[in-house]
């Protein structure tokens, strides 16, 4: 006679629960396959009266449809789970004074729209350029190709420290040169004009450059008070360290143009070699704009 072992009450217990449970679970089918947008670089197209094209946009932030999808760093493949026929939006991302932590939408240049046709598994290249926005004004654009160029205006040093350098050129035919020596250690330049209503109708103010640099610079806005005033407060905050190849920068300025204080301003940077370990050191411009709405 064999004997017949019943089930512990316990173990009955449990499996009814297990089976229960399991009835209930949902049928996850196959995980959905996306589409892709490829997306290598983002340029920019100025006009003449607008300067350089001469742009480092390093993000891009992508909204398909009425969905934003996020911020990614060029060059950029992205997976979208929406299929058919989408507007895909691209808007141009910077990084606020040169910092990698600091990304944003730059607000002068366009948004760029493509209409594409999104199929699972098939990637669409795309590749944006964008213009500078209808509304955006030039407080200032200086190329470096004239003698009399604005950044004249030496507050502390000598304008014997300043060369246009046909040698070490960004574009065009010159680029501006700050020399720093042992007897001129020290330079703080300002733009020979100066700028109203900053900071009036939209709080964004930006200058772009380029530039290559031994030693590091900071750069900021001389604000007065009173139109025509010849006493300025000296408002300096974001600079760049040194640099061995042409870089392209963004400096926001937004913070520092307030108009409820100032009525002009003008552009300034200053240099030094204190601090720097060198007995002589070069800095070189090209392409200064101040753009703000």
């Amino acid at each position: 006679m064999h004997l017949i072992r019943r089930p512990h009450w316990k173990l009955l217990y449990f499996l009814l629960i297990v089976g229960s449970f399991s009835g209930c679970l949902p049928d996850r089918g196959e995980e959905p396959i996306p589409a892709y947008l490829y997306i290598p670089s983002f340029s920019v197209l100025a006009e003449n009266r607008e300067g350089t094209s001469s742009s480092n946009i390093t993000d891009v932030w992508l909204t398909v449809g009425e969905q934003f999808l996020g911020a990614y760093e060029l060059p950029a493949l992205i997976p979208v789970l929406e299929t058919g026929s989408a507007l895909v939006r691209l808007d141009a991302g910077i990084r606020d004074n040169g910092i990698h932590a600091t990304p944003e939408i730059y607000p002068f240049y366009e948004p760029v729209t493509f209409q594409v046709a999104l199929e699972p598994g098939k990637t669409d290249t795309l590749k944006p350029v964008t213009t500078y926005v209808e509304s955006i004004r030039f407080a200032l654009i200086e190329p470096f190709e004239q003698t009399n160029h604005l950044m004249r205006d030496v507050k502390i040093g000598d304008v014997g420290m300043l060369t246009l350098d046909q040698d070490e050129v960004f574009e065009g035919r010159s680029a501006l040169k700050i020399s720093l020596t042992e007897d001129q250690p020290l330079i703080e330049l300002a733009s020979l004009n100066r700028m109203q209503e900053l900071g009036v109708k939209s709080p964004f103010v930006y200058l772009e450059l380029n530039y290559k640099a031994d030693i590091p610079v900071v750069f900021g806005l001389i604000g007065y008070s009173g139109i025509g005033s010849t006493q300025g407060s000296v408002l300096l905050n974001p600079g760049f360290y040194p640099s061995e190849e042409w870089q392209k920068i963004y400096f926001n300025f937004s913070s520092l143009a307030d108009p409820s204080v100032f009525d002009e301003y003008q552009l300034v940077l200053r240099t030094a070699l204190e601090g720097s370990e060198r007995g002589e050191a070069g800095v070189w411009f090209d392409n200064f704009k101040l753009v703000f709405f």
